[in-house]
């Protein structure tokens, strides 16, 4: 899809780099875009950056953003459709480890984008320990962007439109929607995995999961709780075999769509 140069989305590029002006100034962050994706198949979409978001129209890539929308966080290095999407965006554009916050409306996903300067991979240390800073950028933007956005609410003429939304999370390589937890007597966390199957944590593996989750290493794990830092890592590769988590990123998205990153203060 060809998006025209009058069309607000390529428009409103400088308001929306103003918005962000502090975030981009902080951090080696350089883009950012908020995308609500309507059920009907219509989008509102405010890029920071108005070549990548026509380039990424261009050749239709918004079809794979579309295929495994869930609430949560996205990371596009570990979902495989977004391959060439992100080499183009790091070789053509220098954006780089993009970071995505989903939620869901009533007939419709918010989506709020990140990405960071081309190489800069300690860019996602920084996404998992400022989570709640980057949730309160979410709500700084939609109030700073508010005229904008009901202005593409209530024109027709200032959304794009890619066809209905199939929420076909299974498309995705990693999908732990809609999990439960259940925790008894502060000794044993049980829960019901991706594959439907339940599993549970002990009290110490638990624990060592939710500080790694918050970035801490493992030897501060090992202070913080009086064990050794092997015994730290034991506990945290258990966890990790459990709950199908390859990584330390797919275990900080477990513990983000589970809302129990509060469950342990430092």
């Amino acid at each position: 899809m060809i998006i025209p140069k009058n069309h607000i989305s390529i428009v409103a590029e400088s308001d929306i780099r103003e918005i962000c002006k502090q975030l981009f100034g902080n951090t080696t962050i350089n883009f950012f875009v908020y995308v609500r994706f309507y059920d009907n198949g219509s989008h509102i979409v405010l890029p920071s950056h108005a070549l990548w978001h026509q380039h990424f129209w261009k050749n239709d890539y918004q079809k794979n953003s579309r295929l495994c929308l869930r609430s949560g966080i996205r990371l596009w290095r570990l979902e495989e459709i977004f391959t060439q999407a992100s080499f183009d965006a790091k070789k053509l554009f220098n954006i780089d480890n993009k970071f995505e916050i989903i939620e869901r409306g009533t007939d419709y996903y918010d989506l709020f984008g990140f990405g960071a300067v081309a190489g800069d991979d300690s860019i996602n240390e920084y996404y998992f320990t400022n989570l709640n800073d980057l949730k309160q950028f979410t709500y700084y933007f939609r109030d700073k962007a508010h005229a904008l956005i009901e202005s593409c609410k209530t024109k027709k003429e200032n959304r794009l439109f890619s066809g209905p939304v199939k929420n076909n999370s299974t498309s995705c390589k990693h999908n732990n929607a809609h999990q439960r937890v259940y925790i008894f007597d502060k000794v044993r966390s049980f829960f019901v995995n991706a594959n439907n199957e339940e599993v549970s944590l002990s009290r110490r593996e638990m624990a060592c999961v939710l500080l790694a989750v918050k970035g801490r290493s493992a030897v501060e794990i090992g202070a913080r709780l009086n064990i050794s830092h092997k015994t730290a890592e034991s506990y945290i590769a258990n966890a990790k075999e459990k709950l199908n988590c390859n990584s330390k990123a797919e275990l900080f998205d477990w513990a983000y769509q589970l809302g129990i990153l509060d469950l342990t203060h430092d």
